[in-house]
């Protein structure tokens, strides 16, 4: 038989809980949520998977909501959620529906793994529908591209350095340079400009270097140590989000693009379909067809 104090420990415990435990017949929302070792392009194709499981399980899911609360982007003074601090929130939550908490670990929930992706005509497709920037971001972007893109054949370059070589062999500036002058080696100097976007401001001043004022760049704060990544060690975190999201969309304006291995490449692919791809190595640059993203 129960004590008095082990049933009023009971009764407690059951009552503070009692709206954890969901009615599985219920419709649910998917909430996610970042962590700190997912960056914003990793982040932003979860996204994506969740959106496409909303989609494909209608009698089940009835919207996906987006919570995220910690590093790298998180900044107190622009709000408790990284995501609306550049994007529109994605839905409301309907007030029957139940929660279901993910983070990138639970993404097997969704029939997913990190190595299992979709095609790219379906993230079109969905980042089409669903994901919108924020007006003042858009608008920005807009005027950008108006001042310096228009009346030329945009050639977007992307080197992404730091910590990436954890992930993929580094790219010498040298290769890279290279690399560039091998693809545009039968087109006149006066034709095309390059678009560069970098978190390494050693490569930005070897392209302004080698190719003068056919190169273009947004002003933003970038890495000084080729060995540490800017988005971990920023004192400004709302910025340097927003000035990842402001290269991969304006990389997305350009008719061509010149990259080392990212998932940002990635993004500019599922927003701008129609873009030519050209994949750097040391060794050479080939050309990146449509696939799985």
């Amino acid at each position: 038989m129960l004590s008095k104090m082990a049933f009023l420990s009971l009764f407690l415990f059951s009552n503070l809980f009692q709206h954890e435990v969901p009615d599985e017949r219920k419709p649910y929302v998917i909430q996610f949520t970042n962590d700190a070792r997912g960056g914003l392009f990793a982040t932003f194709r979860v996204v994506l998977w969740c959106l496409d499981y909303y989609e494909t399980h209608p009698d089940e899911c009835v919207g996906v909501t987006l919570s995220f609360t910690e590093p790298p982007y998180i900044d107190p003074k622009a709000g408790p959620n990284w995501w609306e601090y550049y994007f529109e929130p994605l839905a409301a939550k309907p007030p029957c529906a139940r929660t279901i908490f993910l983070r990138r670990g639970d993404l097997g929930a969704l029939g997913r793994r990190n190595n299992n992706k979709m095609p790219l005509s379906r993230c079109h497709e969905l980042l089409e529908k669903y994901i919108r920037l924020r007006a003042p971001l858009q608008e920005e972007i807009d005027h950008f591209a108006a001042a310096n893109f228009a009346g030329t054949h945009m050639i977007g370059i992307h080197y992404r350095g730091t910590d990436k070589k954890k992930e993929a062999a580094r790219v010498s500036y040298e290769a890279f340079i290279c690399a560039i002058h091998d693809i545009t080696k039968d087109r006149p100097e006066d034709q095309y400009k390059l678009f560069v976007a970098t978190d390494e401001q050693a490569f930005l001043d070897a392209a302004k270097k080698e190719f003068g004022d056919r190169v273009i760049h947004i002003e933003c704060e970038r890495s000084l140590d080729p060995d540490k990544a800017l988005h971990y060690c920023t004192s400004d975190p709302y910025s340097q989000g927003k000035s990842a999201v402001m290269d991969c969309y304006l990389l997305s304006r350009c008719e061509e693009l010149i990259y080392t291995e990212s998932l940002l490449d990635h993004v500019v692919k599922m927003i701008n379909p129609h873009i030519t791809m050209w994949r750097v190595s040391e060794e050479k640059a080939e050309s990146r067809s449509t696939g799985l993203y």
